[in-house]
């Protein structure tokens, strides 16, 4: 730990340049752990690329300047909603660029070439491309862009410039028709009648029907009829009559719950207001494999199944039998009919290949009555058309978000989805090692005036917390967390009113506060003698962060060992599940029993041993544990603070209109030397209440209540008290030293009312009034009745910043009352 104080002499503006400084410093921390930017034209290619790999819509977008001119007649609005189209409708995006060549004509201008690859789930090609690039506002942004499809060169020929434009733009067009045919078929899968119909063309002329509006409703009734259906096309083959008129051949295999075919189709398309849209769609041969043993009437149901997904367009006469045309290499055959003993009504029976027998049930599980309120069909829409908007008003508008990335991603993104990358069998083939490192965590800054009743004080303090993960297979990993800019409750700060204003405190701190080791035995075992274990025993070895019971019981990181018993059941007691942790500590081991002679907590004095359980059941849960507390301290003065630790909690709601855990804790058995007071003997009963209101999630009234009698503790969590969850009026704020009432409830009893808002879950407000009352108006710890008022607010300002406010007011009998209010920016990565 580095430690620097100043007294500076007062100077004119000293103390707002102090402030000025510190909010620079605390920036300057923050940003030295982020990637470094470079604003340069390549940077700004590269980003271009990777936020259109990546679908970014809005980050495509922000590197392209405002007066970006779109080629090939495109208006602005008309090239950005392509653009936006053509990005969201892939599953995936793949962009590569290769051969980049920059050409900076002036401080402002350059010209990029390069050679770009693209690969979608439904096109894939290689062109040259030119970017005309403009250095604003510091940004280099695109304000031309350019394809360049160049014909290979010989010594005896050279390409022409008709001829390179002409080639330029077939590749255009062939790529715009394959983009709107997947888009095509997408909707068809999602359903999404709406998407579907804007596939075609206002002049359609649909085949074998005799209206549009007749084809229209048959065609929405079988596009939403099925529970699901897929549509895949692949050999797709596009024929250029001009510019804005093609026809494409392909492909379509067609799934749904209930038909399955292939079929060769033809389809017309034309270009209208830069869209591709279908103008006709034929099916050109449909080969249907008709077996000789089926019924006439199976004949006939086969022929009406093929129909009940049609487009309508298919003619008739182009269905052959297999027979009339097994020369004919081009025509794709239906699926096999299905044998006959999936035809079969399944029984059970074992001499069917393939059958399942009923799964067996339980004879201790019982059926669950069915409620027609809670559980019924999907919705159906025989009226109206499927609404997106609708569904997303379904959960609340949720939507997905662009989720704040970690400073370091090395090995594969955090956030990722897809089929499994490259995996490794070092440890074996069942327990595959796929390394990955992230580092991530928040920045804390905050102002606040805090009157402690001795002391006032007005300060800034930040506080920089590093998670530091190397994940090695899907069960193990190695974790540290840093604090590197705070040590022992001393925080980098800047003190202008008080005491000590104008004091800089200046920290750094290399320190671990963990690092540990997690992993799974069972999955090492499978890894190691490539077979399956049957069990679970995940584990933790190291200076390790642990937390029981809302971290009531337990909160802290010591170094020990610990592992856990999970996922199990019993019928016959009704335990839908239960998990027991065991775990023991021998170093770093924080309790306010064990103190030394000047009151400091001595955290390398004691070892802990315990054991959790946490059972659901009965439609609540259960935990309970116990814990005991070992002095290795050995003398007359300051030993025999040995201690065991009770404790048992229960959480149910009851008739939908109360959730309520109640809590007991019980300290016994300690005999210190030396006629000491003991620091851990009582009980506390802990009360938690909260009503279940019309807006469950948002609107959240709470009463939370206690007795404590004697000096009951925590088994290891600091210095904190034990009412530290039951209101924010007894929480203080890890940074500014922000003042509370007495969580310790040693021989006092009261509570705390309170009501919380979480307005669009984006935001928090907290009203709450507390008391605690000591027995006889007085006790050995609090020197008389405490009442405390206080309030917060919070704010998402996105998905990386958050702001958030507290205030309180206590007033204590027999001492001086205590005050504070306090501003913090944070900010998470």
């Amino acid at each position: 730990m580095i430690s620097i104080k100043k007294k500076i002499m007062p100077l004119k503006h000293n103390k707002l340049n102090k402030i000025y400084s510190l909010f620079l410093y605390s920036a300057l921390v923050l940003f030295s752990y982020q990637q470094p930017l470079y604003a340069d034209v390549l940077t700004s290619v590269n980003d271009w690329a990777k936020a259109w790999a990546s679908q970014n819509v809005d980050q495509y977008f922000e590197s392209y300047a405002e007066d970006f001119a779109p080629s090939q007649e495109h208006t602005k609005k008309t090239w950005k909603s392509q653009r936006e189209s053509r990005l969201l409708s892939p599953s995936f995006i793949k962009v590569t660029l290769s051969n980049i060549e920059i050409s900076q004509h002036s401080e402002d201008f350059a010209d990029v070439l390069f050679t770009q690859n693209y690969k979608s789930d439904s096109y894939s090609d290689e062109v040259t491309k030119q970017l005309r690039m403009q250095k604003i506002d510091d940004k280099w942004l695109i304000i031309k862009e350019k394809t360049i499809k160049i014909r290979q060169k010989t010594e005896h020929q050279l390409v022409k410039k008709n001829e390179v434009l002409e080639e330029t733009t077939t590749v255009q067009i062939e790529h715009d028709v394959k983009e709107a045919l997947s888009s095509w078929s997408k909707v068809w899968s999602s359903q999404d009648i709406d998407g579907y119909f804007a596939a075609y063309a206002e002049d359609f002329s649909p085949s074998n029907i005799s209206n549009k509006k007749k084809w229209k409703k048959q065609r929405h009734n079988r596009v939403i009829s099925p529970s699901y259906i897929k549509v895949t096309l692949t050999d797709v083959k596009i024929t250029q009559h001009s510019k804005n008129n093609v026809d494409v051949v392909f492909n379509q295999n067609y799934e749904s719950s209930n038909h399955s075919d292939d079929v060769r189709k033809l389809i017309s398309m034309q270009r209208e207001n830069e869209r591709w849209l279908i103008t006709k769609e034929r099916v050109k041969k449909v080969l249907i494999d008709i077996r000789e043993d089926l019924s006439l009437q199976d004949k006939t149901n086969l022929i009406a199944e093929l129909d009940s997904h049609s487009d309508s367009s298919i003619n008739y006469a182009d269905v052959v039998p297999v027979e009339d045309d097994l020369k004919d290499e081009s025509i794709l055959r239906r699926r096999d009919v299905p044998a006959d003993t999936v035809l079969e009504k399944r029984s059970g029976s074992p001499k069917h290949k393939s059958h399942q027998a009923p799964p067996e049930m339980d004879p201790h599980v019982r059926p669950s009555e069915f409620e027609p309120d809670l559980f019924g069909s999907d919705p159906v829409y025989p009226d109206n058309v499927y609404d997106v908007a609708e569904q997303i008003k379904i959960y609340g508008g949720k939507t997905p978000f662009d989720e704040p990335r970690p400073i370091l991603e090395f090995g594969y993104p955090l956030y990722s989805e897809g089929a499994l990358g490259r995996t490794y069998d070092v440890i074996g083939e069942k327990n595959l090692l796929r390394p990955q490192l992230l580092v991530y965590g928040d920045f804390r800054s905050a102002l606040a005036f805090n009157d402690n009743g001795n002391k006032e004080i007005g300060q800034i303090a930040a506080r920089l917390n590093l998670d530091v993960d190397l994940k090695l297979t899907a069960t193990e990993r190695i974790h540290l967390f840093l604090r590197p800019i705070d040590k022992n409750n001393n925080f980098l700060r800047h003190e202008f009113f008080g005491d000590d204003h104008n004091d800089f405190d200046f920290v750094l701190d290399a320190n671990l506060e963990t690092i540990y080791f997690e992993g799974d035995i069972g999955a090492i075992q499978s890894g190691l003698t490539n077979e399956w274990a049957t069990y679970d025993l995940p584990f933790a070895i190291g200076f390790m962060p642990l937390l029981f019971q809302n971290g009531i019981w337990l909160d802290d990181a010591f170094v020990g060992a610990a592992f856990a018993i999970p996922a199990m059941n019993s019928p016959k007691y009704d335990i839908s599940n239960m998990d027991i942790s065991f775990f023991t500590g021998f170093d770093k081991v924080t309790t306010a029993a064990l103190k030394n002679g000047a009151g400091q907590i001595e955290d390398s004095k004691g070892n802990v041993f315990g054991v959790n359980a946490f059972v659901e059941t009965r439609q609540g849960y259960l935990e309970a544990g116990y814990g005991f507390i070992d002095d290795k301290r050995n003398g007359n003065i300051l030993s025999g603070f040995d201690h065991h630790s009770l404790t048992a909690a229960w959480t149910k709601r009851y008739r939908g209109k109360l959730s309520n855990s109640i809590r007991g804790i019980w300290t016994f058995g300690q005999t210190p030397n030396g006629g000491n007071t003991q620091t851990a003997d009582g009980f506390v009963i802990l009360i938690e209440n909260s009503l279940i209101t019309s807006k469950p999630s948002t609107l959240i009234p709470y009463g939370n209540f206690y007795v404590g009698v004697d000096r009951p503790q925590p088994l290891v969590r600091g210095n904190d008290g034990l009412l530290k969850n039951t209101g924010i009026v007894f929480e203080t704020d890890g940074l500014t030293g922000f003042p509370k009432l007495d969580s310790s409830a040693q021989d006092v009893f009261g509570g705390a009312i309170g009501i919380q808002y979480l307005f669009d879950l984006s935001r928090q407000a907290v009203f709450e009034v507390a008391t605690v009352q000591p027995f006889g108006g007085q006790s050995a710890t609090i020197v008389g009745d405490q009442y405390g008022l206080s309030a917060r607010y919070q704010h998402n300002l996105n998905d990386r910043w958050l702001i958030r406010t507290d205030a309180m007011i206590g007033i204590l009998n027999n001492a001086e009352n205590i005050s504070g209010i306090r501003l913090e920016l944070r900010r998470k990565f």
